[in-house]
């Protein structure tokens, strides 16, 4: 999944007055454990240009985020 995303159509459509837009990925929320019984949950969020994973002991560096298996996307709207 890339980072930025838009809508599928390229033209201003007049039902849509502020355009189509595009949107950037800016946090994900992934499950860590065996199944949503029996686990936790953890927060990647792309901050200052790279990503970072929160969890309820520490905060790093999220080298390889789980863009595919995320459980909860979060998106900024770009201007444009």
């Amino acid at each position: 999944m890339d980072a930025t995303t838009s809508s599928e159509q390229s033209s201003i459509d007049p039902e849509l007055p502020d355009g189509g837009g595009r949107y950037k990925l800016m946090a994900i929320v992934s499950h860590m454990g065996t199944s949503t019984q029996c686990g936790y949950y953890v927060a990647h969020v792309y901050k200052d240009g790279r990503w970072v994973i929160f969890n309820d002991n520490k905060v790093g560096a999220s080298i390889d985020p789980p863009k595919d298996m995320g459980y909860l996307y979060f998106f900024e709207r770009m201007d444009g």
